[in-house]
């Protein structure tokens, strides 16, 4: 009966964990795309589809960013002045549009050096978790299935396939929690690259969910609730 359990949550796992979930919606000509905003830079939008896909597209292609909510950003201009935290509302007509006291504040794309997300994903997802951005994977509690004599070839190579890529991530996240830690002490400029380099870990960070959704998968092959 214990077994049965543990498979099910295998299953249950797996079937809730893939994907990003939506709330952000990027228009690029009449096909809009569902999904979270992750920035921009040097005139290119970035978005990861609910696919998990990174859209990187040129601004002139992108007809619309519509948000789920604002998105807290650090904003960095072509000029000396206009850089700094700003709340990102939506993008249409050519221009980014913040959100500044009771006002809007309108500034043309053209005029925008980057855009950094001020939405990290440490460890448990203290911060950044829920509607915007992926949700933390929960691990699976093996400890049964490997009290289990006689697996198979098989068997075998499905667990440590699956504790080697859950290890994988495990350290991923622990190395942006102590990114999160590390730009949560800084300010300004020092803050805005820490933000940049968290944004770049994203890129990286779906590969390694794939990985272990495969894994994830094996375990349901090898592993079939009776």
């Amino acid at each position: 009966m214990k077994i049965r359990v543990i498979i099910a949550c295998v299953v249950f796992c797996f079937n809730m964990s893939a994907g990003v979930v939506a709330g952000d919606v990027m228009t690029i000509g009449t096909k809009k795309h569902q999904g979270s905003f992750e920035g921009f830079r040097d005139g290119m939008f970035l978005f990861r589809s609910d696919k998990g896909e990174m859209l990187k597209e040129i601004r002139r292609k992108v007809q619309r960013l519509e948000l789920g909510e604002p998105c807290k950003v650090f904003l960095t201009t072509t000029g000396k002045s206009g850089s700094g935290p700003a709340l990102l509302k939506q993008y249409k007509a050519l221009k980014f549009i913040f959100q500044d006291g009771k006002k809007d504040k309108r500034v043309f794309a053209s005029k925008i050096q980057s855009i950094a997300v001020d939405r990290p994903e440490p460890e448990g997802g203290r911060r950044g978790a829920g509607r915007r951005g992926s949700a933390v994977m929960p691990p699976i509690d093996i400890s049964d299935l490997e009290k289990l004599e006689n697996l198979s070839e098989k068997q075998l190579s499905a667990l440590n396939g699956y504790k080697k890529a859950r290890a994988r991530y495990d350290e991923f996240l622990r190395a942006s929690s102590a990114l999160v830690a590390e730009m949560d002490k800084k300010r300004g400029a020092a803050r805005e690259k820490l933000l940049k380099k968290l944004q770049f870990r994203k890129n990286d960070e779906q590969p390694i969910k794939n990985s272990l959704n495969a894994a994830i998968a094996e375990m349901k092959v090898q592993f079939p609730p009776e």
